[in-house]
């Protein structure tokens, strides 16, 4: 009996210790997930010049363009779920006398995964997109669902640039440079679901693309980059387009809000793209960024 005693109280211990060790791997896990850990806010405004035909003179007028970046669950620093949302109005003219005509108004939902791993971020998503002529229809509405990965420097984002490189004092080379290259496939079937759901109006099968910007001065409330944006698509024929944005950009930054202007010119080649072409297009505008 005194045996028997003692195995039961012996399996009643490993029984509560078990249960205590996994209640403290939960309280764990748990401890380290947090909601809206982080979001970003960036709103600019441009007009454009160099207009190469009356097309584009009449499309290309101003834009302005919205996009609200927010982390929704974070599992300690490293491993994300977010959400980017974008809008975009595109103002023309009809003539010399009317002005501000609305041309195109497009948005974009796009929900990601991201993880951090030292210098570099690994994100991975799926981009849905839709354009909308206003008051005219020149050709059919153009939408899209695009499944993409994209690598990432630590310092992307300007907020984080910011942050962890320029509130620090870093000036190095690697601090100064910020990168993005990606690539993504443009879903056209998937199943049995309708293909008139996922994707048309535009011709593109996949995409690639590399965004790079190097601050090459700076001071405490000033900072100067140049940047260059190069975007591959190949379009469902096997037809390749290029289209590249050169710039410079001028900010200034307090503690958390950031002003900036800059100057942007279009280069598309070795054809200009069927869909949304700039090509030789200057954009001149200003930015806030929080």
């Amino acid at each position: 009996m005194k045996n028997l005693i003692k195995l039961i109280s012996a399996t009643i211990i490993i029984i509560n210790t078990s249960s205590y060790s996994d209640d403290a791997n939960t309280n764990s896990f748990w401890n380290r997930v947090d909601f809206l850990t982080e979001y970003y806010f960036d709103q600019d405004l441009r007009t454009f010049f160099n207009h190469k035909s009356s097309d584009f003179r009449e499309a290309y007028l101003m834009s302005a363009e919205t996009r609200f970046e927010m982390m929704l669950v974070s599992y300690d620093d490293f491993f994300h779920f977010g959400l980017l949302y974008t809008n975009y109005l595109g103002m023309g003219r009809q003539n010399e006398a009317i002005l501000f005509d609305p041309q195109e108004v497009n948005y974009a939902i796009v929900p990601f995964f991201e993880y951090r791993h030292r210098e570099i971020s690994w994100q991975a998503g799926l981009d849905h997109r839709c354009f909308h002529e206003v008051d005219r229809l020149t050709r059919p509405t153009a939408y899209w669902n695009k499944a993409y990965i994209k690598a990432s420097s630590a310092n992307y984002r300007y907020q984080q640039m910011k942050k962890g490189y320029i509130d620090k004092g870093r000036e190095g080379y690697v601090d100064n440079l910020r990168w993005s290259a990606w690539t993504g496939y443009f879903i056209r079937k998937f199943g049995d679901m309708d293909t008139t759901l996922l994707s048309g109006g535009h011709p593109w099968k996949s995409t690639a693309g590399v965004d790079a910007g190097y601050s090459f001065y700076r001071t405490k409330s000033w900072m100067f980059s140049g940047t260059n944006e190069l975007v591959l698509f190949i379009d469902t024929d096997g037809k390749g387009y290029w289209a590249g944005t050169l710039g410079i950009d001028a900010d200034v930054y307090n503690r958390r809000h950031t002003f900036g202007v800059f100057i942007n010119y279009n280069y598309e080649f070795p054809r200009a793209l069927p869909l949304f072409s700039r090509d030789q297009l200057f954009e001149l505008g200003m930015r806030f960024r929080y």
